[in-house]
């Protein structure tokens, strides 16, 4: 199949351990469900699934209950993805992974729905990317002066 392992390889990635291969999880969705379908990912993870499920055409439900894996979902949402692994031949095989902010021009929306405990945990996380987004784009414009 020659997929790379996220964790290992020269990919873009939120940095989750148990991230899987997007090429890969965009070849399961496409054969397993129709542009439109809606696709339920129970234990979401990093929501690569998710990613896969959004680039097709399809509709999502992603359910996790680890902060961690809230985090690395929002973060693949919210601000994109980073290059982690071995950096063999680190810009070619960037430049065919563009990320899901990049590939669609746009950010996916979604909406978030949990109990009333874990309401401050999202907030901070929220709050954690916003600012980490902002200094992105702080970046980004001092770079281009």
């Amino acid at each position: 199949m020659g997929f790379r392992d996220s964790a290992n390889q020269n990919v873009k990635t939120t940095g989750y351990p148990t991230e899987k291969n997007l090429d890969m999880l965009r070849q399961i969705v496409a054969a397993s469900s129709d542009a439109g379908d809606y696709v339920l990912d129970c234990f979401c993870g990093s929501g690569t699934t998710l990613d896969a499920t959004y680039s097709l055409g399809r509709k999502w439900i992603g359910i996790d209950c680890g902060s961690e894996a809230i985090r690395a979902t929002l973060k693949r949402f919210v601000t994109g993805l980073e290059i982690y692994g071995d950096y063999v031949e680190r810009e070619e095989a960037a430049a065919k992974q563009p990320d899901l902010i990049e590939d669609k021009g746009e950010k996916c929306p979604f909406r978030l729905i949990t109990s009333e405990d874990r309401a401050a945990d999202l907030q901070k996380i929220l709050a954690e990317l916003s600012a980490a987004e902002e200094t992105d784009a702080q970046l980004q414009r001092s770079d281009a002066r």
